[in-house]
């Protein structure tokens, strides 16, 4: 259980689990990848086996590790404003959320640009921008911070901390480079062969 208005780390070694349960969290599992699934998976209300993955990213936004493969417009503005587009809202929300997403991202400046012209700090805040439009109450991110250098890094983490702070938005920070994430985050769960290991305060947990 993940409670509201954090940032939760999740952590573990390749082949854990960690990206597999990012993608549960999503609705990707098992509505687009086929698997066998025991339990129950409960998102801001929804229960994921029961919902679309239109219904559930309006309540879990995912961005994974590549930016690139999630862009394909030629402009960023257009990236963003797809998501409420496909949902049929009229073209007020439609602008009005593609705004706030821009804004709250720091991309105004950059909303003419392709995607393939930014750098890829820019492009990872992009797709989180495009996340956002969907107006999610929580964020999976699949390593966000695997190809970035580490002011792109800082940027990226900073903005998400700044995501929580202003618009109590949670955010599920899949991620092996937690130098940089370690001072924004709240919790940390280790997963171990699909287990869950370790659970506590990042000081707590890194000092075991």
């Amino acid at each position: 259980e993940i409670p509201e208005k954090t940032i939760t780390a999740l952590i573990g070694p390749s082949g854990c689990g960690k990206s597999t349960l990012g993608r549960v969290l999503s609705g990707l599992i098992p509505h687009a990848i086929a698997a066998q699934v025991t339990g129950q998976v409960h998102v801001a209300g929804l229960d994921l086996q029961q919902h679309t993955i239109p219904e559930i990213a309006q309540k879990a936004g995912m961005v994974f590790q590549r930016p690139a493969a999630q862009l394909f417009h030629l402009r960023a503005e257009d990236e963003v404003s797809f998501g409420p587009r496909n949902l049929g809202l009229d073209e007020a929300e439609i602008q009005q959320r593609t705004e706030w997403a821009l804004e709250s991202t720091g991309l105004q400046a950059l909303r003419d640009k392709k995607p393939a012209e930014l750098s890829g700090g820019q492009k990872q805040c992009l797709a989180i921008a495009a996340a956002l439009a969907m107006r999610p109450q929580v964020l999976v991110l699949d390593e966000p911070t695997a190809s970035l250098d580490v002011p792109n890094t800082h940027r990226v983490i900073e903005m998400l901390a700044h995501l929580r702070d202003t618009y109590q938005i949670s955010v599920i920070l899949i991620e092996h480079r937690l130098a940089e994430a370690a001072q924004f985050v709240e919790r940390v769960i280790m997963l171990e062969e699909g287990r869950i290991v370790a659970d506590g305060h990042p000081e707590a947990v890194f000092a075991d």
